[in-house]
């Protein structure tokens, strides 16, 4: 089975917007770089923002950075230009002599310019610039300077990065923003970080020195709009679809009808707002690398992984570790490890390999001959094989990432694991859900031979910071029939003579026993399909969860009535399922278990709990699935469709059912707080 190739629906995160993880010179010069591939498209990538003013600009410039662009515009980013027309003695003497309008003079020039860019590029990245204008991500302006008799242009070239956590690249140099300056001239520039506490001053006085640009507060220029007929002439251009570049634009219909100070404004505090929204993930890393080894427990599709590939980074950026292990249960999950990792690999410095254990992939052999600068990702049952050959060297200078942390407490893996942490530099837990609820004992393993919880972001918060999508719930109570109480009293005497004999059940063994009879009850199938036939639009892009495959044939025979586009996903049924899931050629997938996790499928809509157990570890990882954001659509509401047992009349105290509910009605109340 190879890797998982499902991107158009699954989230790849290896999109890591953070400019201090790079590795920036301080000089970049042609004869010994390429400046495109070794720094503008690098910065572009981890950019939400990226500022230029320069003497002469050329659409030439985005194409050959298109790789950077597309990771800009994926992340939200947008772009700021300031540029200088060129003008003819003519259009000189036309302004100073008054005989037309300055901002009618210099709109004929510009236009005149970019029809003649037009007939030298290719039309689908002029069709790129077209599409960035149209849709706000692209801001032009002019620069002229105000004593135009001396025939002078505005000629500074300056270049600021900066993402979402505040981190500013700036530079300065030689290069104008053309495809010629960037390729064929030889040209050097001068890189400043805000992070490099000697240069921390200046790199931010050039990033002010932008600023007071794009706000016309400079001494001796004018800096303008983009006037309108240019404009006009560039978006003719623009196509009825997005360019084939497929650059996933994102929306940017909150600029639209306001004045260039709103927009600015309106700019700042989005800014300002996505620095705040993910700034748990730097305050989870700075927490790891404090304590070295524990758990970062954060809520389903707020950036574990993410934040666990950039304390990989920085460690090895800092050569604190030089090998890796990451290990986690489930193929899929594996799989989508590694699609991130392979990117990331090539990008460290020096650069790592991926290698493979689980599945139909046997490559832990040649990681135990050869561990340095390699990552193996793993499957947790071979873990213990791995771990035990390690030698004191290896163990000193390795990073361990156990995803799905609560796995590892299980009593196959204490048996298993126990005595293996010894000696290990580094060891990372993620989990949205790292207690093991009624499992004491796991709960101490995964504590000693990992770590204790050591940065704690949940649900709630990150609703709130929308993160995550808001949800309705609907609860659909049933009450047991009759044979579901027969089964329980049953249950009951068979627990009574166990103890008679000196045989007890256990406690769990006994709860165990009485959920399942809950998990599976035909009471519940004639309320769901009354639910569903009211309610038909819940079933596209849903997943159902039930206890097993017997029952869920049961509820397979209610769907089929209903709608046809629909599979099962069990452990033994074909991945392609999940694929087609994912890519939205099948609406609705009927489960249990298997993909309750790790697996990220943005455009999942639903969730139908037919069994979750009474631990609140299952229910987070299950309606987690459909919590996470859709870029493809911003409005997304979850939808958790709850199967609920009645409260007995006869008891004060609620029932697991019935606490769940109360839970999830409280989740319901919460609003996203940042826009």
């Amino acid at each position: 089975m190879g890797k998982l190739d499902i991107k158009s629906n699954f989230s790849i995160k290896g999109v890591n917007l953070s400019l201090n993880e790079l590795t920036i010179q301080d000089e970049y010069r042609s004869s010994d770089c390429s400046i495109v591939q070794d720094f503008y498209i690098p910065c572009l990538e981890k950019s939400i923002v990226y500022k230029r003013a320069v003497g002469f600009f050329s659409s030439t410039s985005m194409a050959i950075a298109a790789k950077g662009l597309k990771a800009l515009i994926h992340a939200g980013g947008k772009m700021q230009l300031i540029a200088s027309p060129k003008l003819s003695d003519e259009d000189v003497e036309a302004i100073i002599k008054g005989l037309k309008q300055r901002e009618e003079i210099i709109a004929e020039v510009t236009k005149k310019e970019l029809e003649q860019e037009f007939s030298e590029v290719v039309k689908d990245r002029l069709a790129c610039l077209a599409w960035l204008l149209s849709q706000q991500l692209l801001d032009i302006k002019l620069a002229i300077p105000k004593n135009i008799r001396h025939r002078g242009i505005y000629h500074e070239k300056l270049g600021i990065f900066e993402d979402t956590r505040g981190n500013i690249i700036a530079f300065t140099g030689s290069a104008n923003e053309s495809a010629t300056a960037l390729i064929n001239n030889f040209e050097c520039i001068d890189v400043f970080c805000s992070w490099q506490t000697a240069i921390k001053d200046r790199t931010l006085r050039k990033a002010d020195n932008f600023n007071k640009l794009w706000d016309n507060q400079t001494n001796n220029l004018d800096v303008i709009e983009l006037p309108e007929a240019a404009k006009k002439s560039l978006l003719q251009l623009c196509p009825n679809e997005k360019p084939e570049l497929e650059l996933n634009f994102v929306s940017q219909s909150n600029f639209k009808s306001k004045s260039v100070s709103e927009n600015r404004d309106r700019g700042y505090q989005i800014e300002t707002q996505a620095k705040n929204r993910w700034q748990h993930q730097i305050e989870a890393k700075n927490a790891f690398l404090k304590y070295r080894c524990g758990i970062l427990e954060m809520a389903t599709g707020t950036g574990k992984t993410h934040t666990a590939i950039s304390i990989l980074q920085h460690l090895v950026n800092v050569r604190e570790i030089n090998t890796i292990i990451i290990t986690t249960t489930g193929t899929d999950l594996l799989n989508q490890w590694v699609e991130q990792l392979y990117t990331v690999a090539s990008n460290l410095n020096p650069q790592f390999r991926v290698l493979r254990h689980y599945d139909k992939f046997y490559e832990k052999d040649e990681y135990e001959l050869e561990s340095e600068n390699s990552i193996l990702v793993i499957s947790s049952k071979s873990l213990r094989n791995v771990l035990r050959t390690l030698t004191y060297s290896t163990r000193k200078n390795l990073l361990v990432i156990y995803d799905e942390v609560h796995g590892f407490g299980s009593p196959q893996m204490i048996e298993d694991l126990t005595g293996l942490s010894d000696g290990i530099g580094y060891r990372l837990g993620l989990s949205a859900t790292p207690e093991r609820e009624y499992d004491s004992e796991g709960t101490e393993f995964i504590e000693e031979h990992i770590g204790s919880v050591i940065y704690q972001f949940g649900i709630e918060e990150a609703i709130r910071r929308g993160i995550l999508c808001e949800l309705d719930y609907y609860p659909i109570e049933y009450e047991p029939s009759d044979e579901d109480k027969g089964k329980i009293q049953s249950l009951y005497r068979s627990q009574s003579a166990k103890k008679r004999a000196g045989n007890p059940m256990s406690k769990k063994d006994f709860w165990t026993a009485l959920a399942r009879v809950h998990k599976v009850s035909i009471a519940k199938l004639p309320y769901f399909e009354q639910f569903i036939v009211n309610n038909l639009e819940i079933l596209k892009q849903c997943i159902i969860f039930v206890e097993e495959r017997q029952y869920g044939d049961q509820v397979i025979d209610i769907i089929h009535k209903h709608i046809h586009n629909f599979h099962t996903y069990y452990a033994e049924d074909n991945q392609q399922n999940l694929i087609d899931f994912a890519d939205g050629k099948i609406s609705c997938l009927v489960t249990c278990h298997k993909i309750s996790q790790g697996i990220d499928i943005q455009s999942l809509r639903s969730v139908i709990l037919f069994s979750s157990s009474k631990a609140k570890l299952e229910t987070i990882q299950r309606i987690g699935r459909c919590l996470r954001k859709d870029r493809k659509n911003p409005n997304k509401k979850a939808i958790i469709v709850d199967l609920v047992r009645n409260q007995d009349e006869n008891k004060t105290e609620l029932n697991s059912d019935q606490l769940r509910k109360e839970w999830l009605t409280d989740l319901l109340k919460i609003r996203c707080e940042i826009i």
